[in-house]
């Protein structure tokens, strides 16, 4: 997990340990563009960034059950 710019939300700060660099990439990406381009809250925009590393990698939910 990248110390200087950790994620703000605790859900996605679990949720980045269980990524390979590819996709905390896409993850910080997806967060990034939900955030600036779409104007959403950081946590908000982390979440959704959750969803959309779960629909590019499926298989993540199954360790990471969605509530």
């Amino acid at each position: 997990m990248n110390a200087i710019n950790p994620p703000s939300n605790t859900q996605a700060c679990q949720f980045v340990l269980l990524l390979n660099p590819e996709q905390r990439e896409y993850f910080e990406e997806r967060a990034a563009i939900y955030e600036f381009e779409g104007g959403l809250a950081r946590e908000v925009s982390e979440l959704k960034a959750i969803d959309a590393v779960l629909k590019q990698w499926p298989e993540l939910s199954a360790v990471w059950p969605k509530p």
